[in-house]
């Protein structure tokens, strides 16, 4: 059963919402500061390198996935990585309503995240960000196959960079 659908512009308001909700700010940035992501321009103006989708349970959006082409996507976060190459995707993922927290369905949402980098991007590998300091997600993508392989700082960030390669 599909979890996720593409976001929307009736999204906006709600992806606003949950980028100032405090367990949101903690896991994005090690400063702690508000996130600074243009949700009507993401969602109005789409890069065709980044795909955000809506998590879904019962019809309730309960919180997002963004699937990156790291290489051809515009902004080129990950261009200072040393594994930067062609076929690598990107995901990150948030639940916005605490209520959904710790029941399964972040895992639900990255299996089917992972089959789509895989099974329609062609992906030869994909990776995740999270903070180095974050130990619950890296033990959740841990847990899902993903493998450490070292940190790394991105702008002000100091992450830790796990990547799931299919064998």
């Amino acid at each position: 059963m599909k979890i996720l659908r593409l976001a929307t512009i009736s999204d906006i308001n709600l992806l606003q919402f949950w980028d100032t909700q405090e367990h949101i700010i903690n896991c994005h940035n090690d400063t702690h500061d508000q996130i600074e992501l243009d949700w009507s321009e993401e969602i109005n103006n789409p890069i065709p390198e980044i795909q955000n989708y809506i998590i879904q349970h019962k019809n309730e959006a309960i919180g997002v996935v963004q699937i990156q082409d790291i290489f051809n996507e515009p902004y080129q976060y990950w261009s200072s990585w040393s594994g930067f190459a062609p076929n690598i995707y990107a995901i990150d993922i948030w639940i916005g309503n605490v209520d959904y927290l710790n029941k399964g369905f972040g895992t639900k949402a990255m299996l089917e995240a992972i089959r789509i980098c895989f099974e329609d991007k062609k992906a030869k590998c994909i990776v995740v960000d999270p903070l180095a300091t974050n130990l619950k997600a890296i033990n959740f993508y841990k847990k899902l196959g993903f493998e450490f392989l070292y940190n790394h700082s991105f702008e002000d960030d100091y992450c830790s960079i796990l990547m799931l390669q299919l064998n």
